[in-house]
């Protein structure tokens, strides 16, 4: 009934729940509730952040972002291994 990405989106999300935020299994509830992902302004804020952050520091390079490059590295390198 509708082409909103965002909105097919939702509706899946709350028919088959979140999966893994990292890993491969696709339906079900994780583990791990920090937030819920149908909270559409806390996930606008988040994303407001980071684009934030990135726009000032765009290589997580400075001092305050070391801990932060690493984690995103290893998440990437998790993701990229998984794939292969």
């Amino acid at each position: 009934r509708t082409r909103d990405g965002f909105a097919l989106a939702q509706a899946d999300l709350e028919l088959r729940g979140a999966g893994e935020l990292y890993g491969v299994r696709q339906s079900g509830v994780p583990t791990l509730r920090i937030a819920s992902l149908l909270d559409a302004q806390m996930i606008d804020a988040t994303r407001r952040e980071a684009e934030t952050l990135l726009e000032a520091d765009p290589e997580l390079a400075s001092a305050d972002h070391r801990e932060l490059r690493a984690h995103v590295i290893r998440i990437a390198e998790s993701v990229v291994d998984e794939v292969h």
